[in-house]
């Protein structure tokens, strides 16, 4: 029986750690961090390939639960199985990340080229000039200059799905006059 007393202690006193750390006491932290750091790193271990990437991952899943903690987004009801949750999640996306990684000896093979580096077109020129703004915009900012359509989306004042359908019409018109620029010279 005295063995449970303690676990309850030592969860009591990691709530009240928890929520001294919501109320901006940073010394909280470190107090979380000197006693659950081990629990982290021994959870980490069985998801890295060697001990610096462990420590790397129990160390980003402690700056994962803390900004979570600081700013309220959570209920904490066993520190430490939440920090082994953050351990495992963080290893899981880092191991997703490291699907679509694909090393290469020369990454320049795969850089865009920039738009003065482009062959000139005459005819793709005066396409594209055909496009209303609003097309000319998405498709240039998405095509040439390869933003993310959420910043596309911003640019334009609409979301990311949105800019989507533009740049996509952009490019569906811009195909159609361009393939009528050269039937024309056929």
């Amino acid at each position: 029986m005295p063995h449970s007393q303690t676990v309850i202690c030592a969860e009591e006193a990691t709530t009240a750690l928890v929520e001294a750390y919501r109320r901006g006491q940073d010394e909280a932290l470190s107090s979380l961090y000197e006693a659950y750091y081990p629990t982290a790193l021994r959870v980490a271990r069985r998801y890295a390939s060697c001990q610096q990437d462990a420590e790397d991952l129990a160390q980003d899943a402690f700056i994962c639960v803390a900004g979570a903690l600081r700013r309220g987004q959570t209920e904490v009801r066993c520190f430490s199985a939440y920090l082994a949750t953050a351990v495992r999640r963080l290893a899981g996306r880092r191991a997703q990340r490291k699907v679509r990684e694909l090393p290469v000896e020369d990454p320049s093979e795969f850089a865009r080229p920039r738009a003065e580096q482009l062959p000139h077109d005459g005819d793709l020129e005066v396409a594209f000039n055909s496009l209303s703004a609003r097309h000319r915009a998405a498709t240039w900012l998405r095509v040439v200059e390869g933003m993310p359509l959420r910043e596309v989306g911003e640019s334009l004042g609409v979301n990311a799905a949105a800019a989507g359908m533009v740049v996509r019409r952009g490019l569906t018109q811009l195909r159609a006059a361009y393939q009528g620029q050269t039937a024309r010279m056929v």
